[in-house]
């Protein structure tokens, strides 16, 4: 017995001391996995949401350090018309252009029905000082605007008369320096109409007589032949009739077209290409590229001399 009481001793100390807490763990119970699993989904662990865009945005393109916007609005039918595609087309391009997006696609031309929505964005994004005001606490801002068919009638109307008429709007910024309409054409069949005097620059582009294939003879009171345009003394009006040149051919978008082939629905397709000077330069287009004016003067600006060649 003697013997055996100091070799117990000895394995004892031997063995490692336990600490508390040491050993095999009790299987959590419903309970316990119950209150991990909220803590997991406590508010500072769980991510926030991305912000889900709903309807309508408005997207700025084509910035540039001179403070510039422009807004087109499209004519009759659907956005993917071609018309409508050409002239977003001409939009796509331009400076500071305000973007309809919806459900991640966006396109530089709005539709008719949404012309006071464009002009509100409009106004918004003039208002860089975002005080609910455009005026002379904003940088000054150049407006330009397109259209084409109705889109067109309702930008040298109810349009620039909304910029004009809204409070938020001082009368020295309700200017237009810029506009460019394409076959414009409104229902009460009057042979003119007038471009507001806040309007510094427009180019018409138009037709008065259609050819036998042109699309708008299909429609109510077709063909469709655009007004002659009213501009007073503050405005400088370029009025192009393409009729009166029916032998000359024209390069649009989708090939030649002599004068005599163009009217109210595929005018706009010539406009797209030889527009972006109006808008982007605020300058006529080469004189090749134009019919005369309805006047019978000759339009176009001359080739600019090339500066690499000699005089």
């Amino acid at each position: 017995m003697r013997r055996t009481l100091p070799l117990l001793l000895v394995t004892l100390l031997a063995l490692p001391a336990c600490k508390s807490g040491d050993g095999p763990k009790p299987t959590p119970t419903k309970v316990e996995h119950e209150v991990e699993r909220k803590l997991d989904l406590a508010p500072d662990r769980v991510p926030e949401p991305k912000p889900v865009v709903a309807g309508v945005s408005v997207e700025l393109a084509n910035e540039t350090k001179i403070c510039q916007r422009t807004l087109c609005i499209g004519g009759p039918g659907e956005p993917s018309s071609e018309a409508n595609v050409d002239l977003a087309d001409l939009c796509r391009r331009a400076p500071g252009v305000l973007r309809r997006c919806e459900d991640g696609r966006c396109t530089s031309a709005w539709s008719t029905d949404e012309w006071r929505r464009a002009l509100d964005e409009l106004i918004r994004s003039l208002d860089l000082d975002a005080n609910g005001k455009v005026d002379a606490d904003d940088p000054l801002c150049t407006i330009n605007v397109a259209g084409w068919s109705t889109g067109a009638a309702l930008l040298a109307g109810p349009l620039v008369e909304g910029l004009i008429a809204d409070g938020r709007v001082s009368p020295e910024r309700a200017k237009v320096e810029r506009m460019v309409l394409a076959a414009p054409w409104k229902s009460d069949a009057a042979p003119t109409f007038t471009i507001p005097d806040a309007v510094r620059n427009a180019w018409i582009y138009r037709n008065t007589l259609a050819p036998a294939d042109d699309c708008s003879a299909k429609w109510e009171s077709g063909p469709w032949l655009s007004p002659k345009p009213i501009c007073g003394a503050q405005t400088n009006c370029w009025d192009y009739d393409y009729s009166l040149e029916p032998a000359l051919a024209f390069v649009s978008r989708r090939g030649a077209r002599s004068g005599a082939a163009i009217g109210h629905c595929n005018l706009m397709g010539i406009v797209a290409k030889i527009a972006p000077d109006n808008l982007a330069r605020g300058i006529e287009a080469k004189a090749e590229h134009v019919p005369r004016l309805s006047d019978g003067r000759p339009g176009g600006r001359p080739h600019e001399p090339d500066p690499n060649t000699a005089p």
